[in-house]
This record gives C-alpha cells, structure tokens and sequence, in this order.
C-alpha cells in the first residue's frame, strides 16, 4: 500500500509506513498471537542523556532537532507580533480596520456594508446544526452542549434552532438516534418541532433546508449559524455523520449549501477543529459577517454556550466584536489558554487578504524563478510553519509561515492578517495567530483534489504557484542518486497529474548528495556532510527497530538527536525506548516546539482499546527548560493526553481528547519484518489493564535487545533518505 505521507510503496499488509511510520489506511487484522515476550525491561526511569537535551535547546527553532548552522533568521518570536489588548480597544472605538503593523494604516474603504444592523436588531436566531457523531455517541460532548444551551436566560427576543443527527446513540432521551430531528430552545426549555428525515446530515440540501426552516420558521432581525462536529480543515471540510462514515462537506459544498438559502449571518462559528482558514473564510465571506473558529484540535466539549447566549438574549443588539470576544474568552478560561485556539475573523476582510495573499506568493514565485538558491527560503519557511492536526493536511498559520520568508509584499500581508484577526484567545500555543492556510508539502499526492476544491470555490490565484512549488519539489526528489551510503524512501512518478511540469532542465538544483556514510568514530557513528548540504536538511529522526531472534520490530521514530564535539551528527542511541507501564511500545513522534521559555515533546502510539477499537493515543512530556536540561540525571515527566479513535473512513478530525476509564484494556501493536525485510505480521507487543490513574509513560531500556536504528532525514524538496543502518548491541 502505498503511503500517503511519503509515497513509499509498502509491501504485504503493513499497519504504518515502513519509510515513515505513518498510519496506514488498511484494515485491522491483528494477529493475536499472545504477548511476544520479547522485550526484557528494567525498572527505573530514563535519564535523558545530557548531550542529547543540551543539544537539541541549540538547535533551537521551534525545537526541532536540527544543526545549528541553518535557519537562524527563522528563530521563534517570544511575543505575539500584536497586542491582543489593543486590538480590543480599536474594536470598541470602532477603529480596527486603521490598526497595522508598524503603525500603518489599512486603505480598506471599499468594505461592503456589514450585513447585520446590529445596532437595531431586537430579536435573535441561533441556529446550530449539530452531527453528534461519535463526539456524542462516544462521550456525550452534544448533549453536554445542549445542556449549557438549556442553562442560559435566553428571554423573549431569542430563540435556538436546533437539528440533531448523525450519532448512533444520544445521552439525551428525547433525541432519537434513527433521524434527524429539529428542536427550538427558547425560555420555556427544549421543544420537539419536526423531523428532518434521513439521511446523511452532511448532504448540501440537508443544511440548506435547515436553515431556510429556521429562517422561515423563527423570523429574526439577526441570524447566527453554528456548526457542530468534527473538522477537518481546507482539505477535509466539514462533519462527519457517525451513520454515513464516507461522506463530509468539503468547502465548496458548505459555500454552496449556505449560499443557496440565501440567509445572511452576523456570525458563522465552528465548534469544530481546524476551520479557521483564509480558504473557509473566503467561500463563507458572501454569507457572513464574522467566522468564529479554531486553526487547532478542539477539546471535546468545545464552546461554552450558556453566558454568551444569556447575553445576546439579554441585549438581541449586542455588537458582534463584543459577542465574539466572551465566546473566545469564555472558551480560553475553560479550557485554561492551553493549547487551544479560537479567533474572530472579520469576512468583508477576505478578500482584501486573498489580493495580498496572490501579490506576495507571485513575488515569491518571481523571485526563485530569478534566483533558484531562494526556493530554500520558501521550504525552510513553510517547513517551520506553525502547522496543525499533523502533516496529512498541509495546514499552517498564515502569519507565521509568512513572517519566515522575505519576499516582496510580505509586510501587506501581514498587515492584512492583523487587521482581518479581530479578535482571538491568547492560547499558549506558539505561532497560532488566529488565520490558518492550507500551503501543499508534504501530503502533495492529497494536493490534486484539494487544488479542484480551491478552483471550484474561486480561491484560485494561488494555484499557478503551488503547481511551480510542487513540481520545483518534484523533480529534487529524482535528482540524487541512490547509493549504499544514503537511500531515498521518496522514489514517486508525478507525470501523470495535471499540475506536475518538468523543471529540471532549467532549475539549478546544485550538486548531488553522493553516498553519504555513518563514520565510525571515536565517539561513535557520525555523519559528516557539508555546510552546503546541511542548508538543505529540514527535518531529522532517529528510526529504531529490535530483533528478537526471528523478526524485527518496528519501534517507531523519535525526535533526539546528538551531536559530536565537531557538530555532526552523532547516533548515540542509549538503549532507552518510550515506554507504557514498563514496556516498551511503538512510538512515532510528533515535532518539537518551543512554548515559553520551554521544550515541549509529544508523540502517539497506537492501540487497541478493549479488543476492538483502533485508537491513537497521544502522549506529551512536561515543559522542558534548558536550566532542567542540565541538570544530571534530569529525568522528563511524560504522561498521556488522552486518545482519539483512528477513523479511516473521512479526513475531518475529532475533537478534543478523550479519556481512559478505570478497566480500560489496550493492547499495543507493531509491525514485523522477517531477515529478507519482508513484512510478516502486525504482533500485540504489550498490553496493560488501565488502573485507578492512567498508565504510567517513561523510558525503559531493551535490556539485552540487538537494536537496528538509523537516521531519517528531509530535505527542503520533501525528499527522504536513510542513512545506512547501524546494528548495536548491548
């Protein structure tokens, strides 16, 4: 099967990506062949070597383990490049669109009228389309919400519209799980109003007719439309009904399905994940005011509804900047600011932002054209990226990848992003500035049928530079040679899509890596390349596999790396594997970042949850400090996030995370290779009983374990190589 992170064509019936450890989409045919007593381990806690820690706080950008020589112009910013504050205060003052960087004023005269006279309005309709999904079956997060619905004092002048659908099962008694089911909320509580059929909740006329029904049916002098589920971004679109598991809205679709009912909003808000994007912004510009939404994973709970619906129902006129703002601090005090991330988008905005946006990307494109040593620029920038949900989807913060590179127009851009973001939480989650885009990278096999989304919704100028990007990409990935000392894992053929042209003759690649060898040295195995070639490394991780006797275990990859007193770098692999409740199990990691003043490090492994669930559960250490780093015997505190279910069958994402419970049973699997490298079986490696507090996360050492391991590295072309592998006994 091939990978469609990497493209490596994988062998027999791989569960994770032989070349880069990504999920497979396969279906789950463990071999329960009991509990391989293969892993020896010790008792005691890993004690991060100190070279390795030390090393990586030099390495620094966003704690990615990388040389120091590169990149040091794209070090993180400590502060935010705006004062939220102050955005605040040229909102009321109603002197936002004039806030610019650097005190430069925005020209953006030719707004079109807001929508909404909000100053007038003395009713109000929310309607909220809510596909339960596996969100309520799951945990109840919908019911939960409509709960908090119920809570609020919502008066005479507003009502809530609700549809329900999309779950195999609701917590709420009243709400049938075999169709969709529409329901007004007012002061008097939760009434039954009528059937909405069945069906998918994720067809285009199963929205439209919701909200012509609400609009019909509840006449207001405003109208808000939120979205409940899952999201999945420019790529993914919206919702997943848990009953019709193929199927979602993708952005022309919700552009389409909102259009058609010809209502106009104050505010479109997602309580969903990775929504809050220039391309969701662009197509839903001609039907709102404001988007509310998340450029992150949301938690499972989402949005607080009760004080921000109590306060439109107290006042059906409350200015939209003024409402936006207590949702997002309502949502940022629950959830504590940590890691979360919600922002107000001013619509009429977008397309000033889509204008900047063509200038800057076509500039970019001019200048690699004139000078081809620029294209690293761009890829280091784009590498370096503030990116979400993972590198499935391409999706990154705008302002941070556009602050990274220099190209002309930059500072218009970025001046727009700051003027459009009116408002958003100040989540501690570094790079997140309220504006997500999707920038093809790494998942450019996805990157043709999200390019058809993009034309189909009109978001099409920057499509001439992504093929230019994709395909300058394309051919750096054929141009080296493969040789025993560094083999490629990105070996793709791209001449059959239709945005792929052949550079190669005119872009000056530079020379050929060659055969590139680990060099045993007095402190252990190096690899030595020049300053030129380090320039072109963007990423680097450490593949680790065991042998048992019969067959190697795939272990994963982590991101610790070291380097020798002469900055190569060195494989120094101490025997220490991450671990849960003492056991050694596949571990696939997540990048570094930074986060005040600290490492933070995270990572997933999969398992089975009580015999027949398919879950990813996520794991993060404690903050890291340098002046931690130093310390001898420093040991890092891990723990487990939570856990989301693996759904091979839509691209929109979960939210939030969900819990393990006492008696919880996991069971933990990896793939195996024979001695010929053929692929023989995916084996449960470990398993454990969760106790009273989730299972314990450290790391172990392979006591008595052969360790085959070797490093994979990324280029600025997406090109992966492996160094050759290094087998290290105890």
């Amino acid at each position: 099967m091939k990978c469609k992170r990497c493209g490596f064509e994988n062998k027999g019936k791989n569960k994770f990506c032989a070349a880069c450890g990504k999920r497979l989409k396969a279906p789950l045919i463990l071999k329960l062949m009991g509990i391989l007593a293969v892993l020896t381990v010790v008792a005691g806690s890993l004690f991060f070597s100190i070279t390795i820690l030390e090393a990586m706080w030099e390495d620094g950008d966003e704690g990615s383990a990388q040389t120091s020589r590169q990149n040091e112009e794209l070090q993180e910013a400590e502060e935010s490049p705006w004062d939220l504050g102050s955005l605040w205060d040229d909102a009321q003052a109603g002197e936002v669109d004039d806030y610019g960087i650097d005190g430069t004023d925005l020209e953006l005269s030719d707004l079109r009228p807001h929508f909404a006279q909000e100053e007038s309005a003395e009713s109000a309709v929310v309607m909220v389309y809510m596909i339960g999904s596996d969100l309520e079956s799951m945990d109840g997060s919908a019911s939960d919400d409509i709960e908090e619905m119920l809570e609020a004092d919502l008066g005479e002048n507003l009502q809530i519209v609700l549809q329900t659908g999309g779950a195999k099962w609701w917590y709420l008694d009243e709400i049938s799980s075999e169709k969709q089911e529409r329901w007004l909320i007012d002061q008097e509580g939760l009434s039954y109003v009528g059937s909405a059929g069945s069906g998918s909740m994720t067809r285009k006329s199963a929205l439209t007719d919701f909200i012509s029904f609400a609009a019909g049916q509840y006449p207001a002098d405003r109208y808000f439309l939120i979205l409940w589920d899952h999201g999945g971004g420019t790529m993914g679109g919206y919702g997943y009904d848990e009953l019709y598991e193929d199927e979602s809205l993708s952005l022309a679709d919700l552009s389409e399905a909102v259009q058609k009912s010809g209502v106009k909003f104050s505010m479109i808000g997602f309580d969903a994940c990775l929504m809050a994007t220039v391309e969701t912004a662009f197509c839903l510009e001609p039907c709102a005011d404001y988007l509310i939404a998340s450029e992150e994973y949301m938690p499972g709970d989402g949005w607080y509804y009760t004080d921000f619906l109590t306060h439109l129902g107290q006042d059906p006129g409350i200015p939209s900047l003024e409402l936006g703002k207590e949702i997002i601090d309502d949502y940022g005090y629950y959830y504590d600011n940590d890691e979360v991330t919600l922002s107000m988008i001013e619509l009429r905005e977008i397309p000033y932002v889509y204008e900047r946006l063509g200038d800057f990307l076509q500039n970019a494109r001019a200048d690699v054209q004139e000078d081809n040593a620029r294209f690293r620029e761009l890829s280091v920038a784009r590498s370096k990226a503030r990116e979400y949900c993972d590198a499935s989807i391409d999706q990154v913060d705008m302002y941070d990848l556009v602050r990274r590179a220099d190209f002309e127009g930059k500072e218009e851009l970025l001046a727009a992003i700051e003027s459009c973001v009116k408002y958003r939480n100040d989540s501690s989650l570094t790079g997140s500035y309220g504006l997500a885009m999707y920038f093809p990278y790494s998942a450019m096999e996805a990157y043709g049928d999200t390019s058809r989304i993009l034309d189909s919704i009109g978001f099409s100028e920057p499509l001439e530079v992504y093929n230019y990007f994709l395909s300058v990409m394309a051919g750096g990935q054929s141009r080296n040679e493969t040789g025993n000392g560094l083999a490629t894992i990105r070996e793709r053929d791209y001449e059959e899509e239709n945005w792929y042209r052949d550079y190669q003759a005119e872009f000056d690649y530079g020379e050929e890596y060659g055969d590139l060898y680990l060099e045993e040295t007095e402190e252990g195995f190096e690899l030595i390349l020049d300053e030129e070639v380090w320039d072109l490394i963007t990423d680097i991780q450490l593949v680790v596999m065991v042998y048992d006797g019969e067959d190697y275990l795939n272990l994963g990859y982590d991101n610790l790396v070291s380097w020798s007193e002469d900055g190569n770098l060195l494989l120094d692999f101490g025997y220490y594997w991450v671990s849960i409740d003492g056991q050694p199990v596949p571990f696939f990691a997540d990048t570094a970042y930074e986060e005040e003043g600290a490492m933070i490090y995270s990572g997933r492994v999969y398992a089975t949850l009580n015999g027949d669930t398919e879950i990813e559960l996520y794991l993060e250490w404690k903050p890291v400090t340098e002046e931690m780093a130093q310390q001898d015997e420093f040991e890092a505190e891990g723990f487990i996030k939570g856990y989301r279910v693996v759904n091979e069958n839509t691209l929109t994402v979960a939210k939030g995370f969900l819990p393990l419970q006492e008696g919880d049973e996991l069971e933990f699997f990896c793939d195996c290779y024979d001695e010929d490298g053929d692929y023989s079986g995916s084996y449960v490696i470990a398993q454990t009983t969760v106790g009273a507090k989730d299972p314990e996360v450290s790391y172990e050492e392979l006591e008595d374990m052969e360790v085959i391991c070797w490093y994979a590295l990324t280029d600025i072309y997406q090109q992966e190589l492996y160094t050759e592998t290094i087998v290290i006994t105890p």
